[in-house]
């Protein structure tokens, strides 16, 4: 059996990202008592993962928006194409992502 650990982010502009945090495997024939849940390690192993994903996505939302001036951060639009013609701002792609 096979679980998948997902931290789902969603930006001020109503983005979702999705990024694993870690992945278990458990045989499910033959199990002993200590093969039941997580061991200590893995527990914190996860949190640590979880704790270092969480700050580095307020990191890069914190510095997509110091990028973008007050007013246009305010109405989540870019007034960058000229009056009346607005686009919507997107932060940084998960491909831009720390390893």
């Amino acid at each position: 059996m096979e679980w998948v650990l997902k931290l789902e982010a969603r930006n001020g502009w109503g983005e979702v990202e999705t990024i694993e945090v870690g992945r278990l495997e458990r045989r499910v024939v033959g199990l002993t008592a200590e093969e039941l849940g997580l061991t200590l390690a893995e527990s914190k192993t996860m949190l640590g993962e979880l704790g270092r994903l969480v700050l580095q996505t307020q990191v890069e939302e914190f510095i997509t928006c110091a990028r973008v001036c007050g007013s246009c951060l305010n109405s989540g639009v870019s007034e960058i194409d000229g009056p009346g013609k607005s686009r919507r701002f997107s932060g940084p792609s998960p491909s831009t992502r720390l390893a």
